[in-house]
This record gives structure tokens, sequence and C-alpha cells, in this order.
């Protein structure tokens, strides 16, 4: 089922006093997450609101409690950590459940760059990534960047978007030549061409955790459980993520 989607956008309509988990997804996981929602309902007795936005716009939110979320999804490891830290989720419902790659893509017909060739591309030529100060894929993308000496002499020409979605929007109009992103993001995208594939590290990874505010526990966890499931992983691969390398945090 198509749905629109944006940051922050509640997906779920409200539908009577069914017990219900509200999920912040970051947007690296947004094709995935409807799978998984309609996969969760099948099987449990409870029903799942999800909550689109990048991975540190969602974390804020939790903080925050401007959205009463039960779990989050985010792609952001270090944030997750925080979250912890400070109290906002459960240190030990924390796991990493997917794991992707970095790609670089560019509309047809497409530039004819990789990653350590970024430097070539002509001077007024702009790169999209996610804000680092928002997106988890953004900071991946300056990370990579960095490895690879790029970051500061290529970050006057970065167009930072508010997430990966973004990312290829700028791309799409124009504003922007490539992009960073995940590779699930492009993944059956026709108008989009994927010139490299990043060679870790970073390995960007999909993590769960339970907030401590949850109003429904037991559901959050059982959603929180799910997405370590059989049936969800084989969601995730069918989305073109793999498995995670990170054991859970003890």
């Amino acid at each position: 089922m198509r749905r629109a989607f944006a940051a922050l956008a509640l997906l779920a309509a409200c539908r009577g006093g069914a017990e219900r988990v509200t999920v912040a997804v970051a947007t690296a996981a947004r094709n995935v997450a409807p799978d998984l929602e309609t996969a969760f309902e099948a099987d449990h007795a409870g029903e799942v609101t999800l909550l689109f936005g990048g991975s540190g716009t969602l974390a804020d939110d939790v903080v925050t409690g401007s959205s009463d979320i039960d779990v989050v999804l985010l792609a952001d490891r270090a944030r997750i950590d925080l979250l912890a830290d400070k109290g906002f989720v459960d240190p030990d419902s924390r796991a990493p459940v997917a794991a992707t790659r970095l790609v670089l893509v560019a509309a047809r017909p497409a530039p004819h760059v990789t990653f350590a060739t970024l430097g070539q591309l002509p001077g007024n030529d702009s790169i999209a990534i996610g804000n680092p100060e928002h997106s988890a894929a953004g900071v991946h993308a300056r990370a990579l960047l960095g490895r690879l000496g790029l970051w500061e002499p290529l970050r006057a020409r970065m167009v930072l978007g508010g997430d990966v979605a973004a990312a290829l929007a700028a791309v799409r109009r124009g504003s922007a030549q490539v992009a960073i992103v995940y590779e699930p993001d492009v993944r059956d995208v026709k108008d989009m061409e994927v010139l490299d594939r990043a060679d870790p590290p970073p390995v960007p990874e999909l993590w769960v955790a339970v907030a401590r505010r949850s109003a429904d526990r037991e559901l959050a966890v059982s959603f929180a459980s799910f997405l370590r499931s059989e049936t969800a992983q084989r969601l995730f691969r069918e989305h073109g993520f793999v498995a995670p390398a990170s054991p859970p945090r003890e």
C-alpha cells in the first residue's frame, strides 16, 4: 500500500481504542516500515502508528516528549546510546536490526565520478547529503568523505537536506548533481544511477530501542523484538538491507 510521507508525518489513522504502538522510524527505513507494520499487525493484537523523520529529529522528539513515541528505529547508534545514557530509552532494549551501505547516485545521464574522485566534479557542481545535524545519512556521509580526505575540500559544495529523501529530491530538481544516500533508498528507482558503492567503514545500521515513556510497554517490547524475527529480517532483505554486524549493547 502506497503512503505519502514527510518528516514527522503521522502515517496511520486512529482506529478506535485498540492497543497501539507509535514507532519513530528513520527516513532510511521508510520503504520497509509499512511492510513491517503490516506483518506485525497480522500476528499481534495491536496496531502500529509510524512517524517518519531524520534520526536526529526523531531523537529530539523523544527527549522533548513532543510526540508520544513508544519505539525508536534510528539509523544512528550514537543517538540511540545517547538516549539510553540520558534515560529516555531502555538500555537493555537496544539492538541492531539491519545494516546497509552508502552509495553515490546521480540522475541520468550521470557524471563519471566515484567517491574517491568527487573532487573532479566541475567547480559549480554540488553534492547533496542529509544534514548531519538531523540525519544519520549525513553523519555517515561526512564520516566517509572525511576518511577519504574530501570533507573539508568539498564542504562548501554540500547541499544539506533534512534526510536522504531530501538529498534525492535535490538531485531530481537539479540543485545538486550527485547525492550520497543509503543503497535501499535507490532500490528499483529508475531515474537514478548508482555511480559507486562505499566500502566500510562506516557501516550504517538501524538500531531499535523502547522508549521509557512508552504508554504500552508490553506492545512496544513486542514490536522491538519482532524486528529481530525471521519475518522482519526477510522483509529487510527484500528491501536491500543486510544483517547487522554489531552485537547488541550490554
